[in-house]
């Protein structure tokens, strides 16, 4: 036996969740982390940015308020040396209006950058998701197997509430129909056959004298229940 065919045979002696195990611990997981822990140190290095920038921007609004508030021994001397005043700093109030502009920026880009890290996984679920895959397929198969079985018992107990009346039909035709009505996503996404088969050997029923005496017969599908139907009838 060559060495691939070795490998085949052991592939084949995989469940599916050691497949799904296998392929899930391949990832490069790195490659997310890196990326959230990059996301974060750019919050970060804007965050600190932006705080200096507002101490500057306190102690630029603290030293225009004084220059607007001159000391009158300041004026007098000035008058008296040559007549003429202090210039107002107006590179100060440049300066304001440009860290005004900057901080705002800045706040959009923090919380630009902290929309990702609301769900900053997502990316390495889909990759744990597409590595899934063999272990997916065995539950849906499961699920495939469960809701045929459901689907065979309600469609037997609606046509057996045809010809009887007891609470224990009632009661079973509530528990499969309640499944069956409540999974309809299910249904939809998994595309599960409609009608439901009834099972042939209820359809052989069909020749007993009370059947024939109510002229009534068990046909060989049934339409898969809804809420709405659920409601109306009662269940």
């Amino acid at each position: 036996m060559s060495l691939f065919a070795r490998e085949s045979a052991y592939e084949a002696e995989l469940s599916p969740l050691d497949k799904a195990r296998a392929a899930m611990e391949a990832i490069d997981v790195d490659t997310h982390v890196n990326r959230v822990e990059s996301l974060k140190l750019g919050i970060a290095a804007k965050e600190k940015a932006r705080d200096r920038a507002q101490v500057r921007l306190l102690e630029l609004h603290e030293t225009i308020r004084d220059g607007r508030q001159p000391d009158g021994n300041d004026i007098a001397q000035a008058l008296l040396a040559d007549g003429k005043l202090p210039p107002i700093p107006d590179d100060l109030a440049r300066e304001k209006d440009q860290l005004v502009v900057g901080i705002g920026a800045l706040n959009r880009q923090i919380n630009d950058g902290y929309l990702p890290l609301r769900r900053p996984w997502d990316k390495l679920r889909q990759e744990m998701g597409q590595a899934g895959e063999p272990l997916l397929d065995d539950l849906y198969r499961q699920a495939q197997e469960a809701i045929a079985q459901v689907e065979q018992i309600y469609a037997t107990v609606v046509s057996l509430s045809l010809i009887m009346q007891t609470g224990k039909i009632d009661a079973l035709r509530r528990l499969s129909g309640t499944m069956l009505a409540g999974g309809r996503e299910f249904r939809r996404f998994f595309e599960f056959a409609t009608p439901i088969e009834v099972d042939q050997t209820i359809l052989a029923l069909n020749d007993l004298p009370a059947l024939k005496a109510m002229r009534r017969q068990i046909r060989e599908t049934v339409d898969p229940p809804s809420q709405l139907q659920m409601d109306r009838d009662g269940l």
